[in-house]
């Protein structure tokens, strides 16, 4: 167990463990260092508590030889979770568990713990990408009531941001292998995620990643699982916990085009590049950005600026064709649905930020809005779904030519269309 002056570059004091360590943490205002320790016989394994700045063992906790594999400190106690699956809760002073607990969930391993300023909740991430919570006062496992709380810190990851963290080719190219999630951190100040998997792997994801498949920047950075990774500013540490290296990635992040970055037109004045001597500056159009947003009602995208205005007349539209429309009319759009941002300043947000926010709204759309064909299973509004039944029937479904069978976005960028139709 070392401490390392990052400013100077030099050792501090290290000592020599009683066993191969899986997991450690500090509390500075105890001036207190935790390790969770390897088991290789009976009388290893457990938790050790040494001084943050001696580093002098002061207690040790037994696990009954069972190894820990994660460990995390709080201002009133101390929480360790064995790979016998079970969570074991501890107060500072204390040589002996308070309270053990056994988890419902499956084989797999608890990978993240998270504990909510009030010391109230205990968070627990597992290997194969669920999120449970526990009540350390009423000592029980809470339900759906903590579900979407994400609460501050540094060590703070969301459970169901694991979903997309996951490499979607690795069992493609091995099904006989677990490839499962070993260390995640979330940089808070950038919204980024990264994951640190079995097979000595590194993703970096936007957070938050909810999607199965997302997208994100994939290296392999070690011979072994990660161990433990942490975000300091844009630089990702990574340790592997069996090749016994320690790795520093500097990560910078580039904006990429969205869908719901729209394209305007500017003339700008540049000089002639046929004529050096000529003077007279030329007409060369570039492009720039305009940050836009998809309205919730009819999918179009409009200005961040004037968003507000276009919601406003879609709202009354939408009401004023319900309100005149008799029971059982085909005009009828149906009661109008709720806005999921009302009142909110869109021009406050970056672009990364606002295309995950658009894809939110998106996906608010084709579910309140859009109504699914029973016979081709593509989606419409209303007066459009009345339309397309006409030619759409069980026994012969509607198929687009194959020429126009491709994504929606890429329909949308080829033809310059600014709407998200039916698909």
């Amino acid at each position: 167990l070392c401490i390392y002056n990052v400013h100077s570059h030099r050792l501090e004091s290290w000592i020599r463990l009683d066993g191969p360590a899986n997991c450690c943490d500090v509390i500075e205002n105890r001036k207190l260092i935790v390790v969770g320790l390897e088991s290789t016989n009976e009388k290893l394994g457990g938790v050790s508590c040494h001084d943050a700045e001696t580093l002098i063992l002061q207690r040790r906790l037994s696990t009954d030889g069972i190894p820990v594999d994660c460990i995390r400190l709080c201002d009133r106690f101390l929480v360790a979770a064995t790979r016998d699956g079970r969570v074991r809760i501890a107060n500072h002073n204390s040589s002996i568990w308070n309270y053990c607990w056994r988890p419902q969930y499956g084989n797999s391993r608890l990978i993240q713990i998270d504990i909510e300023p009030r010391n109230i909740c205990l968070r627990l991430t597992t290997s194969d990408r669920q999120l449970l919570f526990f009540d350390v006062k009423a000592k029980r496992q809470c339900g759906d009531d903590w579900h979407g709380q994400s609460y501050p810190g540094l060590n703070s990851t969301v459970g169901f941001h694991l979903l997309g963290a996951v490499d979607p080719d690795a069992k493609r190219l091995d099904p006989n292998k677990h490839y499962h999630v070993t260390a995640a951190h979330v940089l808070d100040a950038d919204d980024l995620l990264a994951v640190g998997d079995a097979d000595g792997g590194i993703r970096v994801l936007n957070a938050p990643c909810i999607a199965p498949k997302a997208s994100g920047l994939r290296a392999i950075a070690h011979g072994s699982a990660i161990a433990a990774m942490k975000w300091s500013d844009s630089i990702l540490v990574t340790v592997g916990g069996g090749d016994r290296t320690l790795m520093q990635w500097k990560f910078t992040r580039k904006e990429a085009p969205s869908i719901s970055l729209a394209k305007e037109e500017a003339i700008l004045s540049v000089p002639d590049e046929k004529n050096d001597k000529s003077s007279k500056p030329s007409q060369q159009k570039e492009r720039i950005k305009t940050i836009c947003v998809i309205c919730y009602l009819c999918g179009s995208l409009n200005p961040a600026r004037s968003v507000d205005r276009h919601i406003r007349a879609c709202q009354k539209k939408w009401q004023n064709a319900h309100n005149a429309a008799n029971i059982g009319d085909i005009n009828d759009p149906g009661p109008l649905p709720p806005d999921p941002y009302p009142d909110f300043d869109y021009t406050t947000l970056n672009s990364s930020k606002l295309a995950r926010l658009n894809e939110e709204i998106e996906a608010h759309y084709r579910a309140h809005v859009l109504r699914g064909c029973n016979h081709c299973g593509r989606r419409f509004t209303r007066l459009q779904l009345s339309k397309h039944q006409v030619s759409c029937s069980v026994s012969k479904p509607f198929k687009p030519p194959i020429g126009r069978r491709i994504p929606l976005a890429e329909e949308n960028k080829s033809s310059g269309r600014k709407r998200l139709n039916g698909a």
